[in-house]
């Protein structure tokens, strides 16, 4: 949990991206693992694609008037045959398809930095049925909300969903390739670096028994300890 947080806090990401860093997508690659940007990010695309259809189909599935307009559809299209079960299947095929179509308009929202909610309702969704066409070759994009939430949200769901192994080996190649940014520290290994912890500790405490007998006037029997430890180790 804290190293997710961690992640999306100081690591870059396509909404949020940091001109000193070396990667431009920095959570995308802890992601995806890929070599490039554009690879890591569409299978960050792909994923949150993927959440955001089942989303879809869950709220359609439960909708009555868009199940009615999917089956509407259905019939004029299948009705020909007659057969109830193409008519089924036709209508099934409908609304994954418009699923699909708002799961598009969503990705192109939460691209562009707006919020969407978790599940749809009625006044939430986007897309209609006769105009998916359009929609898709266009610019539309999915009403925003306040109350939804954004990428990278949706990046710290497909985080937890990773093994925590690859997680932390991905986001030191992040680390190590931005040190080398840095001038004298181009051939930076994090497997050889020397990692140092220094403390400096001062508390106090007042005496237990002391206190019932005071040896020395005005002595308020109080003490002071100072310690200062260091830790290192090599990172091999």
């Amino acid at each position: 949990m804290l190293m997710q947080q961690y992640i999306l806090t100081y690591m870059s990401c396509y909404t949020d991206t940091n001109s000193n860093h070396a990667l431009n997508y920095e959570v995308e690659y802890i992601i995806g693992g890929r070599a490039s940007d554009k690879d890591n990010l569409k299978i960050v695309i792909a994923e949150i694609m993927a959440l955001r259809t089942a989303a879809n189909m869950a709220y359609l599935s439960g909708s009555a008037s868009k199940q009615a307009q999917a089956l509407a559809l259905a019939t004029i299209i299948g009705g020909i045959t007659l057969q109830p079960e193409v008519i089924e299947g036709v209508e099934k095929g409908i609304l994954a398809a418009w699923a699909f179509c708002e799961s598009v308009l969503d990705l192109r929202a939460l691209l562009d930095g707006d919020k969407i909610p978790l599940i749809k309702s009625d006044t939430s969704w986007t897309s209609s049925l006769y105009g998916m066409t359009s929609m898709l070759t266009g610019q539309v994009k999915a009403k925003s909300s306040n109350e939804g939430i954004g990428y990278k949200s949706y990046l710290g769901l497909l985080l937890f969903t990773k093994s925590m192994k690859n997680i932390s080996y991905r986001s030191m190649d992040v680390q190590e390739a931005t040190v080398r940014m840095t001038s004298g520290h181009e051939s930076f290994r994090m497997d050889n670096a020397i990692c140092e912890l220094s403390a400096d500790v001062s508390y106090k405490y007042h005496g237990t028994f002391l206190c019932f007998v005071n040896l020395l006037d005005g002595a308020d029997n109080e003490y002071t300890i100072k310690n200062k430890a260091k830790y290192s180790y090599y990172g091999r």
